[in-house]
């Protein structure tokens, strides 16, 4: 079961060339701020143990300001953002169309500063070659999604072929940095140790993929064929037997497909999978799976406004009430913004989320979803800029924070990553697909000229 708040994530997802599928009884957090920051790490900080408390800022050695790692470098990383915002649109207008999902979440996903964050390694891939954007795709993929059935628009095996527009680069044996980089990648993928030394990855053949079920037979590991799904046979684990995805009988929404619910609205000792009441439609509550909790379609709530019936909504507008209902305690979100209380144990109300720069207890708060130091934060900071443990440097940089390293209050500053050819050392660490050697950086071996 796809979570909710990830709608606009699954198609970005299909043209990363990577899968958004979560473990079944999962539950999202929705309840409000998390306490705390919430770290970036793109790139990870570095700590000097023996620089002294205060250095850091524009006088650290090697810090220039002439690389901007939050504009895209090329016309190439340009059209794949614009690519994705056209993506993003065009799958969301067809949950709403086949489930009936609100935009709640598509406000988030949608934001120029969170989708920097969802492609941060595509972006990288583009800059370093080991990727190339496929314009010619683009639009197959945008009229695919547009023109496929309604079952299978969820289905990221239905749509990351068409959408695979991130072409790897990498030959056979070739260091690589990341799934997708390998020329051939229906035969080779990107494998060895992530930890450790940037030189261990390598395009390698792949093992033989498991067969997908069919009508009847088991998913195993391969899956079902196109028009179906695993309908689990137990509510934990991943057991099950491979169905069409309309009209299945259910006993919970853990044996729906994603983006269904178990509708027994009838009074039947089973339900039905369908994909959910409207907005404004009567509904029921049900036992909660996955952060679904109703009969009302993906992404809508089923709560009452002062009255004794239930209905669909997708949430409660800005200055209204939000939070946990005192009699269920089930938690009514908002549709825009984010639930906050002015104090703790005080009553909620739907708020606007917060621009850079603003203070913030935790990255619900940020329209960035970047909760960082207390402040939300930029999805990269540009180097010179100030920055701490946990905080996105960006690109081709990293930050490196004097003192203490387990001081989660220190200071550093966004520094780019050394070149190849010119002296580094663990503080300094070298550019990707590079290693310090004898305080040198240089190419990983294997890396072909891209």
């Amino acid at each position: 079961m796809v979570r909710a708040g990830a709608v606009g994530a699954l198609f970005v997802a299909a043209a990363c060339g990577r899968s958004e599928r979560h473990e079944p009884g999962v539950t999202p957090d929705e309840s409000g701020p998390v306490a705390g920051t919430a770290g970036g790490g793109h790139a990870g900080a570095v700590t000097d143990p023996g620089a002294q408390a205060g250095e850091g800022g524009a006088g650290v050695p090697g810090v220039t300001p002439e690389v901007d790692p939050v504009t895209p470098s090329s016309p190439q990383e340009q059209a794949y953002l614009d690519f994705l915002k056209d993506l993003a649109r065009a799958g969301y207008e067809r949950m709403v169309e086949c489930f009936g999902v609100s935009d709640s979440e598509y406000l988030v996903v949608g934001d120029p500063e969170r989708l920097l964050a969802e492609v941060y390694a595509q972006r990288a891939a583009l800059r370093l070659g080991t990727k190339a954007f496929a314009a010619d795709r683009a639009g197959a993929c945008l009229r695919a999604i547009a023109e496929a059935p309604c079952q299978e628009v969820p289905s990221l095996s239905a749509l990351t072929g068409v959408c695979a527009v991130l072409l790897g680069q990498v030959p056979p044996g070739g260091a690589c940095l990341g799934e997708g980089d390998c020329r051939d990648a229906a035969s080779f993928h990107c494998y060895g140790d992530q930890g450790g030394s940037q030189c261990v990855r390598h395009c390698v053949a792949r093992t033989q993929a498991a067969p997908a079920g069919a009508l009847d037979e088991l998913c195993g590991a391969g899956g079902c064929l196109s028009g179906l799904y695993c309908r689990r046979t137990q509510k934990v684990g991943f057991e099950g037997v491979c169905r069409p995805y309309t009209g299945e009988p259910c006993e919970g929404i853990w044996q729906c497909p994603d983006f269904h619910t178990c509708d027994s609205s009838n009074g039947s000792s089973l339900g039905t999978c369908t994909v959910g009441l409207g907005i404004g439609e009567s509904c029921q509550i049900i036992e909660d799976y996955n952060g679904r909790d109703s009969n009302c379609a993906h992404t809508l709530s089923c709560y009452s406004d002062g009255g004794a019936d239930r209905t669909c909504a997708p949430g409660r507008e800005l200055g209204e009430a939000c939070g946990r209902e005192p009699e269920t305690g089930r938690f009514i979100k908002c549709h825009v913004g984010y639930c906050s209380s002015a104090e703790p144990g005080g009553s909620s109300t739907c708020v606007e989320r917060k621009s850079i720069g603003e203070p913030c207890a935790g990255q619900v708060e940020c329209r960035s979803q970047l909760c960082q130091s207390g402040v939300c934060g930029p999805v990269e900071r540009r180097i010179g800029s100030t920055c701490s443990i946990g905080d996105g440097c960006g690109l081709e940089s990293f930050c490196r924070i004097p003192g203490n390293a387990l001081d989660v209050t220190a200071q550093g500053v966004c520094q780019t990553f050394k070149r190849v050819g010119e002296t580094c050392s663990d503080l300094e660490p070298c550019e990707p697909l590079s290693a310090c050697v004898a305080g040198l950086c240089e190419h990983c071996p294997d890396t072909v000229s891209l």
